[in-house]
């Protein structure tokens, strides 16, 4: 079943209006929600682009959390004032539609990886799943690139997060993806050194718009299920 919701987050620093995230809880009837799903920035539809993974979940008897960060799809607020710690706090407004004391499982796409990993001494986490997870601003030179990457995560204050996280880690990523590239994956990949499980699931063809891609493509989305199925 898949019911609708908003969360009233109230005014900001900046602003005396109060935003309105709206969003959806796609569970079985017999258990509370255990996955948070966090879309990317580039979607046509974004959290929508979830809700396929959101479905398939549920088969494996797991129910998800999605929704729109402020100023995406349905919820209100500017995409310009969109940052990835406002988005952090936002997620964590989603709290109590998450099953309370029991680890979660946290998928999220893109840059949104940052305020997931973030979520780590916010929430107790299984599982992150990440789908091409990237920064902003990326340098094209390969060496520069990874001195770059190392210190955008010491700046987001993700680098004690990255050390601690202990549970199991999947990245997912296409091979033809430009911007989660491979120096981009790999220094993710690297500096999660402490998961019980960690997976790097590359898949053909594929480019930075992986869920449209992994909607286009049945047989890879069965095959990229199966892998989560082991890892959650």
């Amino acid at each position: 079943m898949k019911y609708p919701f908003s969360v009233n987050t109230g005014t900001t620093e900046n602003s005396t209006e109060t935003t309105i995230l709206e969003g959806f809880i796609f569970e079985r009837g017999d258990e509370e929600p255990t996955v948070l799903c966090l879309h990317g920035n580039q979607e046509e539809n974004n959290q929508k682009d979830m809700h396929l993974l959101a479905n398939a979940l549920l088969s494996k008897k797991l129910s998800s959390v999605t929704f729109d960060f402020s100023g995406f799809g349905k919820s209100t607020g500017n995409f310009s004032d969109s940052t990835l710690e406002k988005r952090f706090e936002e997620a964590k407004d989603i709290s109590p539609f998450l099953a309370p004391e029991i680890p979660l499982i946290v998928c999220a796409t893109g840059t949104n990886a940052i305020p997931a990993i973030k979520l780590t001494e916010f929430y107790s986490i299984k599982t992150l799943i990440l789908f091409a997870p990237n920064i902003e601003n990326q340098k094209q030179d390969e060496e520069e690139n990874k001195k770059y990457i190392q210190t955008i995560f010491e700046e987001l204050q993700i680098t004690k997060h990255l050390e601690n996280f202990t549970g199991n880690l999947l990245i997912i990523k296409g091979k033809n993806d430009r911007i989660a590239d491979k120096p981009v994956t790999n220094a993710y990949v690297n500096a999660f050194t402490n998961t019980y499980k960690k997976e790097l699931f590359v898949i053909p063809n594929a480019d930075h718009n992986i869920h449209k891609f992994l909607k286009d493509n049945t047989d890879i989305f069965k095959t990229m299920m199966s892998k989560i199925e082991k890892i959650v």
